[in-house]
C-alpha cells in the first residue's frame, strides 16, 4: 500500500505543477491574456489532498491511469502510422525507383550458395581496436 500511496502523491504533485505551468504560465505568455485562477485552485486542492489524505485521490488516479493507457494506445498507432506514411513509404518508393537493394536480393539459378565470404580479421590487431 505504501507504494500506491507514494504514486498517488507523485501523481497529485505532478498534475498540480503541470496545471500551473500550462494554464498560468505557458498559455497566458503565448496568447497574452490574464492568468486564470481556477488552475491555481485545482492545483492547490490536489496538493492539499496529497499531503493530508492521499486515499481520497485513489479513484481519480485510477480513472486517470485508465485514460492514459487508452490514449497511449491510440497515440502510438497514430504516431506509428504517420512515421510509416511520411518516412518509410517515401524511402521505400525512392529505393524502388532507383532500383537500390541494400539486402542484395537476387535469384541466380546457377549459384550453389548465396553466402558472402568476408575477410578474416587479425585477432591481435582487431582486439586492440575493436571499432
Amino acid at each position: 500500500m505504501i507504494k500506491d500511496k507514494q504514486e498517488i502523491i507523485k501523481f497529485a504533485i505532478s498534475t498540480g505543477v503541470i496545471l500551473i505551468l500550462i494554464f498560468c504560465i505557458l498559455l497566458p505568455w503565448i496568447w497574452n491574456y490574464a492568468i486564470p485562477y481556477w488552475p491555481l485552485g485545482v492545483a492547490l486542492l490536489l496538493l492539499l489532498m496529497a499531503i493530508l489524505s492521499p486515499q481520497i485521490l485513489t479513484m481519480i488516479y485510477t480513472y486517470w491511469m485508465k485514460f492514459a493507457q487508452f490514449s497511449g494506445k491510440i497515440n502510438s498507432r497514430i504516431i506509428l502510422t504517420l512515421v510509416f506514411i511520411f518516412i518509410l513509404l517515401p524511402i521505400g518508393l525512392l529505393m524502388r525507383i532507383m532500383q537500390k537493394d541494400p539486402m542484395q536480393r537476387c535469384w541466380n539459378k546457377g549459384c550453389n550458395s548465396y553466402r558472402v565470404i568476408h575477410h578474416q580479421h587479425n585477432a591481435q590487431v582487431h582486439m586492440r581496436r575493436p571499432f
